[in-house]
C-alpha cells in the first residue's frame, strides 16, 4: 500500500538544537512508518540521517532575536507542496509561512503544530525600536494559522491561549513526550566534565531574552560569593555575562542528556513556555527542578512534590530555593525521584501515534 506523502515544513531543525528540533528528531522515525516524508528546513549544517528526504534552504545573513531565518526558494517549496498529500508545519518563520500560504492555494490538507506562543516570543525578544514589527506580526500570525485545516496544541493551556486570540476553527491537543531511556540518571557524569567537586546548578536550552537567564545569573552570583563549591552550567546557547567565575557555557550540543546527568539542580527562569521539553527531560534525569509556573508546567509540576516553583524574575525567591536545595541532598533526592516518576507519564510513542491519526489526509 502506498504511503501518503507528508511534507514537514519547519524553520527549526538539527543540528541547531531547540525544542522543535528535538520534537522532530523523536517523531520522524515513528511517522516514517506511515508516511513518505519530505522535510523542508533551514541549512544549519549537516542534519542527522532520517528515513526521509531533506531539502535544505540557506540562511540569510541577518538575524532577528538570535534567529537567522531561511532564504526560501519559492519555486522549490511550491514543487514540494505540489507533490505532498499533507503539509505539516512547525513554525511561522519563512518556511512555515510560505508552506501554509502555498498549500492553501493548492487546497492541500494543512496541519500546524503550535510549539510556542510566537507573538509572546517576539514581544520578549525584540528591543523597543522593533516592537512595532512585533505588533504587526501579532496581527498577521492569527491570519496565517487560520489558513490551516487543523491546529495541534501540546497542552490545554496553549489551546486556551490561541482560542483567546481567535486562532483556528479546528483544534486538537497532543502532549509532547520524553525519552526516559535516554534521559536518566547516570553516575560519573560530573567527573567526565571535571565538576565532581561542585554542586552543579544547570540550564539547557536557548539563551534568548524570554528565557530570562539574567535572573538565574544574578541569583547564582549572590550564592557564589557565599559558597565557592557551587557551579553554574549553561548548555545550548551562548551567554556573555561580565563575571563568568564559576560558570561553564557550552553553546551547542547534540547530546544534552550528558549535561543533565552532570547537574544536581535544574533551573528554568523563563517568562513564556508551552510544555518545556527541557524541564521534562531534566525530570526524567531525576533532577530536582526549580522553574517558573508557565504553560503546561503548572499541570505536571506540583510545588514541593516533584519540583519547586518561583515567580518569573524573582531573584531573591530563586536564591532562597537554591540555598535550600544546595544545603539538603536528601531534599534533592526526594524531589528528583518524584520528578522521574512524573516524566514516565509522557511518551513519544503515544505522541507519534496520536499524530498519525490526525495527519491522515482523510481527516
Amino acid at each position: 500500500m502506498t504511503k501518503p506523502k507528508l511534507l514537514i515544513a519547519t524553520d527549526s531543525f538539527l543540528p541547531r538544537w531547540d525544542g522543535i528540533a528535538r520534537f522532530l528528531d523523536e517523531i520522524i522515525p515513528h511517522l516514517s512508518k506511515h508516511f513518505d516524508i519530505t522535510i523542508a528546513c533551514p541549512d544549519y549544517g549537516r542534519p542527522p540521517t532520517y528515513p526521509a528526504r531533506i531539502v535544505l534552504f540557506p540562511l540569510r545573513k541577518v538575524s532577528v532575536a538570535g534567529y537567522a531565518p531561511a532564504q526560501v526558494d519559492k519555486k522549490t517549496l511550491q514543487n514540494l507542496i505540489d507533490n505532498a498529500d499533507v503539509v505539516f508545519t512547525q513554525t511561522i518563520g519563512p518556511i512555515g509561512y510560505y508552506a501554509i500560504k502555498y498549500a492553501r492555494k493548492k487546497k492541500k490538507y494543512v496541519v500546524s503544530f503550535i510549539h510556542s506562543i510566537e507573538w509572546a516570543l517576539f514581544s520578549k525578544n525584540l528591543p523597543v525600536a522593533q516592537r512595532i514589527a512585533a505588533w504587526i506580526l501579532k496581527k498577521i500570525i492569527p491570519r496565517i494559522y487560520n489558513k490551516s485545516d487543523l491546529l495541534i496544541c501540546p497542552s490545554n493551556e496553549t489551546l486556551r491561549a490561541i482560542q483567546q486570540k481567535g486562532i483556528g476553527k479546528k483544534h486538537v491537543v497532543i502532549p509532547l513526550g520524553v525519552d526516559n531511556r535516554t534521559f536518566r540518571p547516570r553516575k560519573n557524569a560530573k567527573k567526565e566534565l571535571g565538576l565532581e567537586d561542585y554542586t552543579v546548578i544547570g540550564y539547557v536550552g536557548r539563551t534568548t531574552r524570554e528565557k530570562d537567564l539574567d535572573t538565574l545569573y544574578k541569583a547564582f552570583r549572590q550564592l557564589y560569593e557565599e559558597d565557592k563549591t557551587i557551579h553554574l552550567l549553561i548548555v545550548g546557547g551562548e551567554v556573555s555575562w561580565q563575571d563568568m567565575r564559576g560558570i561553564t557555557n557550552i553553546p551547542q550540543v547534540n547530546n544534552p542528556q550528558k549535561y543533565f546527568q552532570a547537574m544536581d539542580i535544574y533551573v528554568l527562569p523563563s517568562h513564556t513556555e508551552t510544555t518545556s521539553l527541557t524541564t521534562l527531560e531534566a525530570m526524567a534525569s531525576q533532577l530536582p527542578v526549580v522553574v517558573t509556573p508557565m504553560g503546561h508546567i503548572n499541570v505536571y509540576l506540583k510545588d514541593r512534590k516533584n519540583g519547586m516553583l518561583f515567580p518569573p524574575g524573582d531573584v531573591d525567591y530563586l536564591k532562597s530555593l537554591l540555598q535550600e536545595l544546595i544545603a539538603s541532598p536528601a531534599l534533592r533526592a526526594r524531589l528528583g525521584r518524584a520528578a522521574r516518576k512524573t516524566s514516565k507519564e509522557y511518551s513519544w510513542k503515544k505522541t507519534a501515534d496520536e499524530l498519525v491519526q490526525v495527519l491522515k489526509p482523510s481527516n
